[in-house]
């Protein structure tokens, strides 16, 4: 399972979400940028399908899960 993150190009509000694969990830991700759109931003004009996945695709950035998330342990070497 990977953790695909990404903020907001107008906001900067983050959205993550978990997936098995990119395919899956751009689905969940897809439906979460236009519910947000929707509701925070519904004075800007909704991009086309095609330019909404290439913003997430410039915009996202994918970790395994436990990955590069974590935060450093006690005395780690940072």
């Amino acid at each position: 399972m990977s953790k695909y993150s990404m903020k907001c190009p107008v906001c900067s509000h983050p959205m993550e979400v978990e997936a098995m694969s990119d395919d899956e990830a751009m689905t969940k991700m897809m439906a979460m940028v236009k519910e947000h759109m929707a509701t925070v931003h519904a004075d800007v004009p909704m991009k086309t399908d095609e330019e909404m996945m290439q913003m997430i695709k410039d915009g996202w950035s994918k970790s395994e899960s436990g990955d590069a998330m974590a935060a450093p342990e006690a005395g780690a070497a940072m």
